[in-house]
């Protein structure tokens, strides 16, 4: 036990160490960006009044370097949040050896009456069974480990496969560590799961008119037609323009379906993404037990890995958004 202590206070002062180092970089490139900034709009005026090449390209290379310092601040933001929760976390399991679970959830929302042994063996609440061992940090992670307590496993087989993963686990401390860093940006997160397949399954009625997929072929294919055709003088340009007016009415008819459609879709996109990087951080790791293998296969599709397709969902919403743009959003939607 003594040893444990020591690991965990080593963990916790090492990642303190690291905490402190980007919090130093961070207010360091602060005031870096700062001075960038002024002497940006100091040289751009300069330029401006003087009509001085020389002072334009400083006034480039001061908002290159503002730019520059921001997209590495932010890199080095999410590093500072990571390093805070890596360093909490190892405080919460050195105080938890000492018998204080307070900073883990105690899972009382879970608690029933009514349950032959569930409040008799104080399975949940504060100082319960669940609060010892519950490291989890997303609403369904909880609830999963709730069910395990609730309904224990009664098959020998498959009590044996949890075995094994937790031997697999208990050993991978920097994996397993980083994926609760990781799952600590979640613990407030209300659209989980059960949400988003909600979602998907009303998403699957929604353009049921099979007229639809055909148009949108169609209607691109006749147009490079017309302009073709209008470019050998075949066809006058006023049907061209009409034949647009029709798309165009074509979209409106079903405006309102396809925002509705497009900001359910974002919302879906930003759990998702949310979740990313746990994902990534489990596709990366080669596991040996069979339970942890079959949990990661269930994040491969055609051997294509789940976090390349919802790279490609958020490409495709990237792409739909430009209809945001009102004179983008015309010529496209035509």
């Amino acid at each position: 036990m003594a040893d444990l202590h020591n690991f965990y206070q080593e963990k916790q002062l090492h990642f303190a160490g690291l905490l402190e180092i980007e919090k130093k970089w961070l207010v360091k490139t602060g005031w870096m960006r700062l001075f960038s900034f002024i002497a940006f709009l100091i040289f751009l005026f300069r330029g401006i009044k003087n009509n001085n090449w020389i002072e334009f390209l400083i006034a480039f290379l001061a908002i290159s370097t503002f730019l520059f310092l921001l997209k590495k601040s932010l890199k080095h933001s999410k590093l500072k949040k990571f390093y805070q929760a890596l360093h909490d976390l190892n405080r919460a399991e050195r105080t938890g050896l000492d018998g204080d679970y307070s900073a883990f959830e105690n899972g009382l929302e879970f608690t029933d009456h009514t349950h032959p042994f569930l409040y008799d063996l104080d399975v949940f609440g504060e100082e319960s069974v669940f609060q010892s061992m519950n490291r989890s940090f997303t609403r369904n992670g909880k609830k999963l480990l709730a069910d395990f307590l609730i309904h224990p496993l009664q098959s020998g087989g498959d009590i044996y496969k949890r075995q094994e993963a937790a031997k697999e686990l208990r050993d991978l401390v920097e994996w397993r560590q980083s994926f609760q860093a990781l799952a600590m940006d979640l613990k407030n997160e209300q659209m989980e799961d059960e949400t988003l397949g909600t979602w998907i399954e009303e998403q699957k009625g929604l353009f049921k008119n099979r007229f639809y997929p055909v148009l949108a072929y169609v209607f691109p294919t006749v147009t490079v037609l017309l302009v073709l055709l209008n470019i050998a003088g075949l066809v006058p340009y006023q049907l061209i323009f009409t034949f647009l007016l029709l798309a165009l009415v074509v979209v409106g008819s079903i405006l309102k379906k396809t925002m509705r459609f497009q900001n359910q879709m974002a919302g879906a996109l930003k759990v998702l993404g949310k979740h990313l990087a746990l994902i990534k951080h489990i596709e990366k790791e080669d596991f040996v037990s069979p339970l942890l293998q079959e949990k990661k296969r269930a994040l491969f599709m055609d051997k294509e890995p789940a976090s390349m397709v919802i790279a490609k969902l958020s490409r495709i919403l990237d792409a739909f958004d430009s209809r945001n743009n009102v004179f983008v959003g015309i010529v496209l939607n035509a």
